[in-house]
């Protein structure tokens, strides 16, 4: 309910779950209601993450494939925790790096 209710911005769309794009698993999928589509990247553990390297090359890899296969319209990668309320943004080019929000 958290996640649903407060990290996902209002005018969202959910487009698919588990969506595979050349060979890499994209948790969630929506559209903007701008024409974009941004993949959720959910993470049950607690903050801080165990394993933090892994997690921005998954988005990494994940922003690669989601540009290959939906182009431009593929905005970003966001790394969401619900737990703690934190999301971070993975953009296509950035080598991983997350801005936290």
């Amino acid at each position: 309910m958290v996640y649903r209710h407060e990290l996902v911005p209002p005018g969202w769309h959910f487009v698919s779950g588990e969506q595979v794009v050349s060979d890499v698993k994209l948790d969630l999928l929506w559209a903007t209601g701008e024409g974009g589509l941004v993949a959720d990247e959910l993470k049950s553990g607690s903050w801080p993450l165990a394993d933090f390297d892994a997690a921005s090359r998954q988005c990494a890899s994940q922003c690669v494939a989601g540009r290959e296969v939906f182009g431009n319209a593929f905005q970003m990668v966001r790394l969401v925790l619900p737990a703690p309320r934190i999301v971070g943004e993975v953009m296509p080019g950035s080598g991983g790096e997350i801005r936290w929000r």
